[in-house]
């Protein structure tokens, strides 16, 4: 639970699996990466949720637990692990490229190389081979 990927997936699984609200997802996000809150074990979650969103940590585990959520959160690690990312925010561009902020400086950075690679992979697509 302590790779910042996995952060980002477990409070929109729990979230999708308990049937709270996008603003209450927003609530999690803010703590978790604006503020800095611990993510990384099942107390500190617990306790998070329960703060933020109002989720008992009974209903929590039980949410966390479910084969559902096993299943995605091993999906998503395989995936992280397979596109070796090392942080975030990270994008993947058709499964061949990976950006990550270092290599474009910023965010905004980020974006522009996407949106290029994005464009070589249509024109890609779209032309005989």
């Amino acid at each position: 639970l302590g790779l910042p990927l996995l952060q980002v997936r477990l409070d929109g699984l729990i979230t999708k699996f308990m049937g709270e609200t996008a603003a209450k997802l927003r609530l999690i996000f803010d703590a978790t990466h604006r503020r800095g809150q611990d993510l990384r074990n099942l107390e500190s979650a617990e306790k998070l949720f329960e703060q933020e969103a109002g989720v008992s940590p009974e209903d929590f585990r039980k949410a966390l637990n479910s084969f559902d959520v096993h299943n995605r959160l091993r999906q998503a690690d395989a995936k992280g692990r397979a596109y070796r990312l090392t942080g975030v925010p990270s994008l993947i561009v058709n499964g061949k490229y990976r950006i990550e902020t270092e290599m474009a400086s910023t965010q905004a950075g980020m974006l522009k190389i996407a949106d290029f690679l994005i464009a070589q992979e249509r024109a890609s697509a779209q032309s005989p081979n």
